[in-house]
């Protein structure tokens, strides 16, 4: 998972020049050859709430086919889409996007600064308009849960993407 990192060596870590811009941080191991591209990040702080679920799909889109991660992009989107729709309706503060792969897991986290509300999967009826978001990102993801820091919350997925191994050109 991500914390097996076998003597990796930083290939680069882009910082951003405004708060706002994306962060990227690569981790390259001999592992599988020259350039194969072993850990990989992604942190974007996302837009006003309305906007958050469209711009982390976007996000999703263009960097899980910058990573060549394409077999899990659907499954991806639509976990992202929830998790961030989640966080904008029930959380609090800014929403933050935080994407990694490693060893062909992807793992999707959600932030925000709501430490006191914590996801709660639902049981609706067929007639419930809503209710259904966290039994999808149970059922596209190998696994999901949340973490709680003293400012901050954080509800992750992770989806089995090992079919689409990165290289790095």
């Amino acid at each position: 998972t991500f914390d097996r990192l076998r003597s990796p060596r930083e290939a680069s870590i882009a910082l951003p020049e405004r708060p706002e811009d994306k962060i990227d941080r690569f981790s390259v191991c001999e592992v599988g050859g020259p350039g194969y591209l072993l850990g990989m990040d992604r942190h974007v702080d996302l837009a006003a709430v309305s906007d958050a679920p469209g711009q982390a799909r976007a996000e999703i889109r263009s960097t899980l086919t910058e990573w060549g991660l394409l077999p899990c992009l659907d499954d991806a989107l639509l976990i992202a889409s929830e998790l961030v729709t989640n966080a904008a309706r029930h959380g609090q503060g800014k929403v933050k996007l935080h994407i990694q792969a490693n060893d062909g897991l992807v793992r999707i986290e959600v932030e925000d600064q709501s430490i006191q509300q914590f996801p709660q999967r639902r049981s609706p009826t067929d007639a419930s308009t809503g209710g259904r978001g966290l039994i999808l990102v149970e059922a596209l993801s190998e696994r999901w849960g949340w973490d709680n820091g003293t400012s901050s919350k954080t509800v992750w997925a992770e989806i089995d993407c090992s079919s689409g191994s990165p290289v790095l050109g």
